[in-house]
């Protein structure tokens, strides 16, 4: 008799274990777990180094928010946050802006904040892509 208790009682404890509350909260603890463990500087998104090769859609827009972080011999500069904001003004033309927030922290003076470099950008596509 005493086995069979034990036995329901085991039972009972791995069926609220693996409910699904349970189940949720114990993957996302393994998901944190493999992403602090695989924790590394972001190697790509806005700014890229390189662009997209066609424009926007006529008359679509895109909106991105985004950081940096720059070090260097004279101290860090943070871009955050920072707004791009793309649309498509005409049949393969857009226009693009970037506005950033800046701070500046030299290794030695005083420290600066204040509007970043504003970039205004224009993109036209000269040659159509064929299948």
């Amino acid at each position: 008799m005493q086995h069979a208790e034990h036995a329901a009682r085991l039972e009972h404890w791995r069926a609220a274990m693996l409910s699904r509350p349970a189940r949720l909260i114990g993957g996302l603890l393994i998901f944190a777990a493999l992403s602090f463990a695989t924790l590394t500087g972001a190697q790509a998104g806005p700014p890229l180094l390189t662009d997209d090769p066609e424009p926007i859609p006529y008359r679509h827009s895109e909106f991105y928010m985004f950081s940096t972080l720059n070090t260097g011999d004279t101290g860090k500069t943070i871009q955050a946050p920072a707004a791009e904001i793309n649309y498509g003004f005409a049949p393969d033309f857009m226009v693009h802006m970037v506005v950033p927030y800046a701070f500046f922290y030299p290794d030695a003076g005083p420290t600066g904040r204040g509007l970043g470099d504003v970039e205004l950008g224009l993109k036209y596509q000269f040659l159509q892509a064929t299948a």
